[in-house]
């Protein structure tokens, strides 16, 4: 838990920002792992 609040995030329901959040990270890794697995195969291919 953090004691210093930005002042965007004051009166906010952190809880269910926090889910937000690790849903967008989740997606962006996804993202980022295909990509770098498209790169891999290529390299292999070519």
């Amino acid at each position: 838990m953090r004691a210093i609040l930005c002042p965007h995030e004051i009166g906010r329901n952190t809880r269910q920002d926090n889910a937000a959040t690790e849903k967008e990270k989740a997606g962006r890794e996804a993202r980022a792992r295909a990509a770098r697995e498209k790169r891999v195969r290529k390299k292999m291919i070519g």
